[in-house]
């Protein structure tokens, strides 16, 4: 793009702008999309089963199976942020009104997501929720700094 004059400088300045912005979304949208989805879905579906064959076996109701599964999905998700970034995910939403996949910018989101990953495959390899913890720490511990949310700074 040519530039003349101060205006067709501003122009040029703009458009570069947006065309980075496009850049860093359509990266930012393959994460959240692509792997954190798919992470979801394998999750949801893991635990819909798992507690279905409990109701199955009469250790639960068939009422409690979605609740009890949604309960422990968002458990297992706030678990992998707590062992990246020291806090739940409850603190983020206090402090953003958002979740961490709303706040988290693109590194960050990759770590998150490699981690959920994990999480998820580590669940469906037979272990339970409180095994998953003591394998993410030594890879992913603290690998998110909740300073750059602004969590952390103002006694959270």
């Amino acid at each position: 793009m040519m530039v003349s004059t101060p205006q067709a400088e501003d122009i040029r300045c703009y458009f570069l702008d947006m065309e980075e912005l496009a850049l860093k979304l359509a990266v930012r949208i393959l994460l959240r999309v692509s792997l954190i989805m798919e992470n979801d879905k394998a999750a949801t579906a893991y635990l819909r089963k798992h507690n279905g064959d409990k109701a199955k076996a009469g250790k639960l109701s068939r009422g409690e199976v979605i609740p009890k599964s949604l309960e422990q999905e968002r458990h297992l998700k706030s678990m992998v942020c707590e062992v990246l970034t020291g806090y739940p995910t409850k603190v983020f939403r206090e402090t953003h009104g958002k979740g961490v996949r709303d706040i988290f910018e693109t590194d960050d989101l990759a770590i998150y997501s490699n981690a959920y990953s994990i999480a998820v495959c580590v669940m469906k390899a037979g272990k339970n929720r409180c095994d998953v913890r003591p394998i993410l720490l030594p890879s992913f511990e603290n690998r998110i700094d909740p300073h750059k949310y602004c969590i952390g700074l103002n006694g959270f």
